[in-house]
């Protein structure tokens, strides 16, 4: 009846088990004829060994040597079913897709050539074209009736054979089948999931060969837009394992451009087949050479501030915008800025992002056009409305909008947050600590009003488990300089912090308990150094009273920030955050910057913890600094979220290259030897992320490895030279007086996705701390010159740079801040 044909090819050997365990889960897979193919015979060979030592495996499997046009052909079977490495079927997938094929025609005898199984993955879902229960219909590309991919299809033998010549590539065999089917079947209940699909260049490549392939086409236009919305998608997602590098990313676009122009606008403007950012159909426009849509809005929320946010798209830097209430008065522009849209580096669209005051906003006119502001999401399409009666503006001195500029690019979107709604903000798909808040419960406090002593509380916390960073500083400065603010530190209870902490003060909560979820609903700040979900999100919103959190996040960081986080902090609810140097703050706030913060959110105070290590070093640094650190930051892939939501390493981490070359260098002949002539020792020191597991795991490396009862702020004073990679800590190293050398054995893949950031407007040879190496030798010759003190003079005038912003003044800079932004509402 049916034949499922698994199609592999080189990229797929990483997967099979996965799919693997996916096919022995599926239920009745005896019933089924199964093929293995692929053109790579280690592919096959391992593919098909796999599949014989799994005895949930069917028995009745064959392999094919070649293409999967080639097993099409040869299929005996009335139907055939494709699957390959990037698709898992779900327990009950075979199930019903045999149902659908033998059920195929309906009441009135209609029948189908294809049957469709379902995607279920997020990014993947086809709304259009799956609802309840299977149906037929008929293929429609302005709808989006119709398959995405090949894979999870199930075609009549005949149209199969009919359809694949030797050599057609999958997407052109999907277009051939589509050609020679006027209705399909939908199985709503045979179920799959989408792992990995490949990089952006392939995807880009794929949408240009459909073309290629098609010409003007309408179902190969609507299929080069599905190619292209997945190569741009994965410029979002934290979790890529692998981004392209300056010149591919731009190699990307080019193609991207190229294939935009050869697409009708109205397919782009009413593509369907898969959700499409908002964002990002306005991009594919203007990358198309089309003008944009009219007005489009957008509805978030970052925290209880008495503002609201308006953002559009537009192709100018300086549009001119007026902002109107409902009944045409002008509202108060109190701060603007624009940010560039990161995808693949295109400078054609960007985001404006406009703060106003006053009543809530109705009318959002851009360059003499006006537009609706709406809620939730960029709407689709735009809502164009009549210019209210203007009342006279506010004068320019009082924060309305001036004009800027004379440019007149088009309006792709305007977007309203009203803060006084609850906040939306979550870690992105792929980033660290997704778990947040499950053990917390709801502690809503009757309707009468009592007293708590957590009214007006201030909320101190560094990481879930540990304290000693800003936030306990900043704690410290409270209760000794304005104890008459309610402030509250907040650790896990079987912390070493929290029984140090306990021991000095009673204002200690334990993280996750009652006390913490009281507190929660009556304090006003919870301030962090950190910004994982932990800390953001505590608890659901729907648990604080009347559903929104009361409280003003304010991220109070742990280093400086040099690389570009852009990505995780743009979906964060931050209300204030704290920078040190003036590089760092311009980088965030200023225009062209990927953040949406702004200067109004964003306060220059400088860190406690600067403050605190250079009067460490004041206090306690030797004459003769006896230490060698090396002190890498941690890595995306060698990291897992553990069942206690806390990081850990993963089993494999000993055989990364990270912990090769790092291990490498702390035990390198040339450097111990040096480090002796020197009286010093080389200390290794994770980042806290790592640190606690990795001296676990290589603690018979010989390497002197620090574990998490360190004292790194005494490691850093004792420091004659840090060591680091991209790591924040170069500038504490600078404040303490040390001597930095960068060791970048694996600046493409940290740097360009392999990691938790990009690479942003800090050039580490241009602004960097100390020389930057690439090798184990280079590092050690660097390392011996900084013992000799024989570093160049511009990496001295940095560091000093650097050290000068530890006054001893943060901590009552940042409570300025956050008493103005408190004011404020």
């Amino acid at each position: 009846m049916l034949t499922v044909v698994v199609a592999l090819d080189a990229s797929d050997e990483i997967r099979i088990d996965a799919l693997a365990d996916a096919i022995g889960g599926v239920e009745e897979s005896s019933a089924a004829r199964w093929e293995l193919v692929a053109a790579d015979p280690t592919v096959l060979r391992a593919a098909h060994a796999r599949w014989l030592d799994d005895d949930r495996m069917p028995r009745d499997v064959h392999t094919v040597a070649g293409e999967l046009t080639d097993a099409l052909r040869s299929v005996t079977t009335p139907w055939v079913g494709i699957l390959d490495g990037t698709t898992l079927p779900d327990p009950a997938w075979l199930v019903r897709l045999r149902e659908a094929c033998a059920g195929d025609a309906d009441a009135e005898g209609g029948t189908a050539d294809l049957v469709v199984s379902r995607p279920v993955s997020p990014g993947w879902e086809q709304a259009p074209l799956f609802g309840p229960g299977d149906r037929l219909a008929d293929l429609d590309p302005q709808t989006g009736t119709l398959p995405a991919v090949l894979p999870g299809l199930a075609l009549r033998r005949e149209i199969a054979a009919d359809a694949a010549p030797s050599g057609t590539s999958p997407d052109a065999l999907l277009l051939a089948l589509l050609r020679r089917s006027a209705r399909i079947r939908v199985a709503a209940g045979a179920t799959y999931r989408v792992t990995a699909t490949g990089g952006a260049a392939s995807w880009g490549e794929r949408a240009a060969a459909l073309l290629d392939e098609a010409g003007h086409d309408r179902t190969a236009q609507v299929l080069a837009l599905h190619r292209l919305r997945a190569a741009f998608l994965g410029e979002l997602t934290l979790a890529t394992a692998a981004r392209l590098n300056t010149r591919d990313r731009a190699e990307v676009l080019d193609v991207a451009t190229r294939v935009l122009t050869r697409i009708d606008p109205d397919v782009m403007r009413g593509y369907r087949l898969t959700p499409l950012r908002v964002d990002l159909r306005a991009l594919f426009l203007v990358l198309g050479g089309s003008s944009l849509p009219f007005v489009l809005a957008h509805t978030t929320v970052r925290g209880p501030r008495s503002r609201t946010e308006i953002r559009m798209l537009h192709t100018s830097t300086a549009p001119h915008v007026v902002v109107r209430s409902a009944d045409g008065s002008a509202l108060p522009i109190v701060d603007r800025k624009w940010r560039t849209l990161d995808y693949f580096g295109q400078d054609r669209l960007r985001e404006h992002i406009l703060w106003t005051t006053g009543d809530p906003p109705a009318v959002v006119e851009v360059d003499g056009v006006a537009g609706a502001v709406t809620d939730r999401v960029y709407v689709y399409p735009p809502r164009p409305v009549p210019v209210p009666s203007p009342r006279e503006a506010p004068d320019a001195s009082a924060g309305n909008a001036v004009r800027s500029g004379s440019s007149r690019g088009g309006v792709a979107g305007v977007l309203r947050r009203l803060v006084s709604r609850p906040p939306r903000g979550s870690t992105p798909e792929g980033g660290p600590d997704a778990r947040a808040g499950a053990e917390i419960p709801s502690t809503r406090p009757p309707a009468t009003v009592e007293e708590s002593p957590f009214t007006d509380a201030w909320l101190m916390m560094d990481r879930v488990d540990h304290a000693g960073d800003n936030a306990e500083l900043l704690f410290t400065h409270l209760r000794r300089e304005r104890p008459s603010i309610n402030a509250w530190f907040v650790v896990a209870e079987g912390s070493p912090d929290f029984a140090r902490l306990r021991e000095e003060s009673d204002r200690v909560l334990p993280y996750g308990g009652d006390e913490h979820a009281k507190a929660l609903d009556r304090a006003v700040v919870v301030a962090s150094s950190y910004v994982d979900a932990p800390m953001t999100h505590p608890k659901p919103d729907r648990l604080y009273p009347g559903g929104q959190r009361p409280w003003l996040f304010v991220y109070l960081q742990h280093g400086v920030l040099h690389n570009d986080l852009s990505l995780w902090f743009n979906a964060k609810p931050i209300d204030l955050m704290t920078t040190a140097t003036q590089s760092e703050h311009e980088a965030i706030v200023g225009d062209g910057s990927p953040y949406v913060l702004s200067r109004s959110s964003v306060a220059r105070t400088g860190f406690p913890r600067f403050d605190r290590v250079a009067q460490r070093a004041l206090d306690r640094r030797p004459a003769s600094p006896d230490t060698i650190l090396l002190a890498p930051t941690w890595r995306l892939p060698l990291v897992r979220t553990g069942s206690d939501a806390r990081r850990h390493v993963t089993d494999d981490v000993l055989e990364s290259e990270f912990a090769r070359q790092w291990l490498g260098l702390a035990g390198d002949a040339r450097l111990r030897e040096h480090a002796e002539r020197h009286g010093a020792r080389v200390l290794l020191l994770p980042h806290p992320a790592m640190r606690g597991d990795f001296a676990r795991v290589a603690a018979g490396s010989g390497v002197l490895i620090a574990d998490d009862d360190v004292d790194a702020v005494d490691a850093l004073v004792r420091s004659r030279v840090v060591v680091t990679d991209y790591s924040s800590i170069a500038f504490d190293a600078a404040v303490a007086g040390s001597h930095v050398v960068y060791f970048q054995f694996d600046r493409e893949a940290a740097l360009g996705g392999g990691h938790t950031y990009r690479a942003g407007r800090f050039d580490y040879e241009r602004e960097g701390l100390g020389p930057v190496t690439r090798e184990t030798s280079a590092a050690v010759s660097a390392i011996e010159r900084a013992l000799h003190d024989h570093v160049d003079d511009p990496f001295r005038e940095r560091r000093r740079e650097v050290a000068e912003t530890a006054d001893g003044g943060a901590a009552a800079r940042i409570v300025s801040a956050i008493e103005e932004h408190l004011s404020a509402q």
